[in-house]
């Protein structure tokens, strides 16, 4: 299970952050509590609930999930921070391109998938020191753990992926 937050759907008015430090706390007091269930790292959930990090802090001048294509996005891409390669969004008409992954509306945008793609990005700004550089590591690691097929994925061992078998040498039956 991962966290996350949603805005009202199709709306100019993402749901502002209430009790900030109150949501902070129960989400990692759960996190906590069920490290098996709850796959999104410590530094994640953080990040999601303030928009700080070790790497920075998370706002439309830093969000890498926005559509390359997208007139509005020019300055984004002009200031410097990473951005995904080739990323564009659409509306469910497959014809509109949107601003960004989410709603557009970045000065409240805590977007589990925005702020995990704003972290996996920010290696260069990960490289201060080891302990840094460690939980940019154990964020992508947790990052991965979402998929059910990622190696990082806790499973059970017979339902663990196995390395295939090596092949047999010719004229010897496998």
């Amino acid at each position: 299970m991962s966290l996350n937050f949603y805005s009202k759907y199709n709306t100019g008015h993402p749901l502002k952050m209430m009790n900030e430090q109150r949501l902070l706390a129960e989400m990692l007091r759960v996190r906590a509590a069920y490290p098996d269930v709850v796959l999104n790292h410590p530094a994640h959930i953080r990040a999601m609930a303030t928009g700080n990090a070790w790497c920075g802090s998370f706002g439309r001048d830093t969000c890498p999930s926005v559509s390359q294509d997208h007139p509005d996005n020019s300055g984004r891409l002009d200031n410097g921070n990473p951005t995904l390669p080739f990323f564009n969004t659409w509306r469910a008409d497959l014809q509109t391109l949107e601003v960004c992954c989410t709603s557009g509306h970045c000065d409240d945008c805590r977007d589990s998938q925005a702020v995990y793609s704003w972290l996996m990005v920010s290696l260069a700004n990960s490289l201060e020191s080891l302990d840094t550089l460690r939980t940019w590591v154990e964020v992508a690691e947790s990052y991965w753990r979402q998929f059910i097929w990622s190696p990082y994925r806790s499973a059970p061992a017979s339902d663990s992926v196995r390395a295939p078998a090596e092949p047999a040498s010719e004229g010897v039956p496998a």
